[in-house]
């Protein structure tokens, strides 16, 4: 029974989609396809340029972002990842 639910187990591990998520690393935004927003002494902002739009061709469009904040505080750092909607309507 033991032999079963290991092989159970291990045939679910195979299966779990590890490779299809990604973090981003320090590495990733320094030198990677993002920009610098805006900077100072205790956080970085940075922009993901791959910037989708939704309805671009209509009156009301939609774009979303990814930003990613970098806190920094004494020795440690964290990076915050955030998912902005903005939305338009260009007949106001």
């Amino acid at each position: 029974m033991k032999k079963f639910i290991l092989g159970v187990m291990l045939i679910g591990l195979l299966f779990f989609p590890v490779s299809t998520t990604h973090a981003v690393t320090l590495n990733d935004l320094t030198i990677g396809n993002y920009t610098v927003i805006e900077k100072d002494e205790i956080m970085t902002t940075y922009a993901d340029n791959n910037i989708e739009v939704i309805n671009g061709l209509t009156e009301t469009p939609e774009i979303k972002m990814k930003l990613y904040v970098i806190s920094t505080s004494h020795r440690s750092y964290a990076v915050s990842e955030l998912l902005c909607h903005y939305y338009y309507d260009l007949n106001t």
